[in-house]
């Protein structure tokens, strides 16, 4: 996969154009072609804290970025913060979802704020008042594997104030 092509899904999601979206493909044609300038970061997925390496990109030349995280060269996880919140109504083609997890997303906890489509390897997090803030997308599994494997962490704490 291209940059071009990871630009590409990263913005068709962020407009909302999730009814014909099936997943990350895998196997060969998941390995990314990682820009010579780019320097993957190592952390973790999921709460087996599998080691993975991330970087981020621009999905159109002035506008938001997206990030890629990889194992073994392969993309595992798109991920991008939505410019403008999307209406869940744009989820409708998609169905029910296969769960609804609680979340911690920066300072906020959001009950049952990430609404996992693990069958078409799409997360979004979705506001108190319904709108989709980020999308994730991955290759299509269970929701026990998403969570253990891919999932991310967006918990933000506050560090105490250091007082002079």
């Amino acid at each position: 996969m291209t940059i071009s092509s990871l630009a590409t899904i990263a913005s068709d999601l962020g407009q909302g154009r999730f009814e014909a979206w099936h997943g990350l493909p895998d196997g060969p044609e998941a390995r990314v072609e990682v820009p010579a300038d780019a320097l993957p970061a190592p952390s973790w997925l999921g709460s087996g804290k599998i080691p993975a390496s991330f970087f981020r990109f621009p999905i159109a030349p002035t506008g938001p970025t997206a990030r890629v995280w990889l194992r073994e060269g392969k993309a595992v996880l798109l991920e991008l913060a939505v410019d403008a919140p999307i209406d869940v109504a744009s989820l409708a083609a998609l169905g029910v979802p296969d769960a609804r997890l609680d979340l911690h997303y920066r300072l906020l906890v959001i009950p049952k704020g990430e609404w996992v489509f693990s069958h078409r390897g799409l997360s979004v997090v979705v506001s108190p008042g319904d709108a989709i803030l980020h999308i994730l997308t991955f290759v299509p599994t269970t929701v026990g594997a998403y969570e253990r494997d891919l999932r991310a962490d967006f918990e933000t704490s506050r560090r105490p104030r250091i007082r002079h």
